[in-house]
């Protein structure tokens, strides 16, 4: 419950002469966690104080190099007073994965491969990018955000790829190496306990497939483990396209003939309520009543949503032309920038998915939309998880003259570059 709102009030003071104390959020090992708001600007942050030490500074180091990235806090700034050091970085409701499983039971398999591969994308940036090796992943450190995003939490005994752990961890998920006085951090410490992670959070009965891949992940021997969570994503992925094989035949027949049915039939006349088709009935001349406005952008709405996910689903079976045809979309037809980038990025991210290099998509795209600020921040993210820094920098520079680039994200990816 680290970030998880509590109900314990706090002493009433401010701190800095502009944070005040609002509630404790919860407790770490190195120090105790506050809900605090910033009387300049209105906004609320997190707080973990902690003994001003090497530790706490490394922590503090380590969240701010990699602040800014999915999955991971945002690292604001941080002070040193009367011994002690206060971390002030954003703040993330909801409830701590130990806690979702304790009150809504166990996963069932859809909802435990989604979380699977969103962690280990946020662990395969940490390892790529940073080299950094988290060292402590447990259900109490993951954070199940509302909207169902998944955050890493506490950084304190994290350190980089060679050097020494510090023998310690949770035994239940820790991998049998961090124990060891003379460990080195490497990946695979944390590919273990992603394997712990997915067993603690499954039904006891799973498919010989996901058994496999714990199984492999929670090796006693790390060389025989996966060597990367790039390795661990794509068995999920191919785990979840088994399944989806097994409904694909009977869900696109329900689909195509939903999208023909709606396209052909009710696209022509619609019938908004149980009054009106009453009124129909009794009607001898069969009144026709038209859509409303709203009532045709939400059902086109739906329509394209489905029509989309169907499209994405024969994708990952082999049949891309569809897909590929309807998230390109932007480039034939005069979309809004923002309507345009939505159906764009399902593209990305399938491509990045499959190893493509995605550069000149994003080049495409800023070719057609240049003044849309978000398409440069991402594609400098993109570059710094591929570690190509100056073309990033370069990006990053073109987006500022470009259009307005704003907002924490814009202003952490610039401290990043060094800009």
């Amino acid at each position: 419950m680290y970030f998880n709102q509590s109900t314990r009030k706090v002493e009433n003071k401010v701190l800095f002469g502009k944070y005040r104390k609002l509630s404790v959020l919860g407790s770490g090992g190195m120090g105790q966690v506050y809900l605090i708001k910033n009387q300049e600007n209105g906004k609320k942050y997190a707080m973990k104080v902690m003994e001003d030490n090497a530790r706490s500074r490394r922590e503090t180091e380590i969240l701010k190099e990699i602040s800014g990235i999915f999955g991971i806090p945002e690292f604001y700034e941080y002070k040193i007073q009367n011994r002690e050091l206060y971390l002030i970085m954003e703040y993330i409701s909801g409830v701590s994965m130990k806690e979702y499983i304790e009150k809504r039971g166990k996963l069932k398999e859809k909802e435990l491969i989604s979380w699977g591969k969103a962690l280990c994308e946020i662990l395969e940036t940490l390892h790529k990018v940073f080299e950094l090796a988290y060292m402590d992943l447990k259900p109490a450190n993951i954070m199940v955000h509302p909207s169902g995003k998944l955050y890493l939490l506490d950084f304190g005994i994290s350190v980089h790829f060679g050097e020494k752990m510090d023998c310690c961890g949770t035994k239940a998920f820790a991998a049998p190496e961090q124990f060891h006085p003379s460990g080195k951090a490497d990946r695979t410490s944390d590919i273990y306990s992603l394997g712990k992670i997915l067993k603690f959070c499954s039904l006891k009965e799973q498919r010989e497939d996901m058994q496999k891949l714990i199984r492999k992940c929670t090796e006693k021997n790390p060389r025989n483990r996966y060597d990367t969570m790039e390795e661990v994503h794509r068995e999920l992925c191919i785990i979840s396209r088994k399944r989806n094989r097994r409904s694909i035949a009977a869900g696109s027949c329900t689909a195509v003939f939903f999208l023909l049915f709606t396209g052909g039939v009710i696209g022509k006349t619609w019938y908004p309520s149980q009054n009106k088709s009453e009124k129909i009935l009794k009607n001898e001349e069969k009144e026709k009543i038209s859509w409303t406005k709203k009532d045709r952008e939400n059902w086109k709405k739906a329509v394209q949503e489905g029509k989309l996910e169907l499209f994405e689903h024969l994708a990952k079976m082999g049949e891309e032309r569809f897909f590929l045809f309807e998230t390109k979309r932007g480039f034939r037809e005069k979309l809004d920038e923002k309507q345009a980038w939505k159906l764009f990025c399902r593209y990305l991210v399938y491509q990045e998915e499959k190893g493509e290099d995605i550069c000149k998509d994003y080049e495409k795209f800023i070719e057609r939309y240049p003044k849309f600020g978000d398409a440069y921040m991402e594609y400098a993210i993109y570059l710094c998880r591929q570690k190509r820094w100056e073309k990033a920098r370069e990006i990053y520079i073109r987006g500022t003259k470009q259009c307005k680039v704003t907002g924490d994200k814009a202003k952490q990816l610039k401290e990043k570059l060094g800009l």
